[in-house]
């Protein structure tokens, strides 16, 4: 009995006598990751490409705010009033559109043809505006919200 008791006090061992015993491997601590970390973004924010691709990706004017949380999808099926598809119907819906299309050039024209249409739209208003027009003061509201501020603090 003693045996056994004395062989499992050997086993049992505390996580500092762990380590003690194994001085060269390091335990990353949560202040080191965090480092690393830091030192990963400070490296890839240092590209010149990845730079431009966070302004083109976070930042974007006025006039786009109300351009790009529209759903066209759900405006095309009308079903924004649906807040939740049963698997049956996300199926018929599937179906009715035939096969997908991938992410091509010709996509990328088309979507950056209806934004600069969309754009174009919006700077006409403004002019409109701009000359005093009531009626396209009233739809310029419906159209675009308010730019957005930041202010410091």
């Amino acid at each position: 009995m003693d045996m056994q008791k004395s062989s499992i006090q050997k086993d049992t061992k505390s996580p500092k006598s762990i380590l003690d015993d194994q001085p060269d491997k390091l335990v990353p601590s949560f202040h080191n990751r965090e480092l690393n970390i830091k030192e990963k973004l400070s490296n890839c924010l240092s590209q010149y490409q990845v730079r431009r691709w966070c302004a083109f990706e976070w930042f974007y004017t006025a006039i786009d705010y109300p351009w790009f949380p529209k759903r066209e999808f759900v405006e095309y099926l009308d079903l924004g009033h649906v807040p939740r598809l049963t698997r049956v119907e996300r199926g018929v819906i599937r179906s009715s559109l035939g096969r997908p299309q991938r992410f091509s050039e010709q996509f990328l024209k088309e979507e950056k043809e209806k934004l600069n249409q969309y754009r174009e739209s919006i700077r006409t208003h403004y002019v409109e505006l701009n000359a005093g027009t009531r009626a396209a003061i009233l739809e310029l509201l419906t159209l675009v919200s308010n730019p957005r501020r930041c202010y410091g603090g």
